[in-house]
C-alpha cells in the first residue's frame, strides 16, 4: 500500500508541477541576459544605463555571483569615466 501511495504521489508530481515549474520558471541566466541587453542597447540613454547597472549590480551581490558582480562593475566603471 504505501509503496502504491508514493508512486502515485510521485506520478502527480511529475505530471503537474514539474511542466508548471519549466513553463513559469525563471532562470537566472535569463534575467542577468534581459538586463544586460538593455545596457548594451544604443539607444538607452547612459543615465538609465547606469540604473539597470546598479539593479544588476544589486542582483549579482544577492545571488553571490562574483563573474556577474566584476563584469557590472568594469561595464559602471567604463560608463562613469565617459
Amino acid at each position: 500500500m504505501l509503496f502504491y501511495f508514493k508512486n502515485t504521489f510521485f506520478a502527480i508530481v511529475c505530471t503537474f508541477l514539474l511542466p508548471v515549474f519549466f513553463a513559469f520558471g525563471q532562470t537566472a541566466a535569463t534575467s542577468y541576459e534581459k538586463l544586460w541587453k538593455m545596457i548594451d542597447a544604443d539607444s538607452t540613454p547612459n543615465e538609465q544605463k547606469l540604473h539597470y547597472l546598479d539593479q544588476y549590480l544589486e542582483k549579482a551581490q544577492q545571488e553571490n555571483n562574483l563573474l556577474e558582480e566584476y563584469q557590472a562593475l568594469k561595464k559602471k566603471d567604463l560608463y562613469c569615466s565617459v
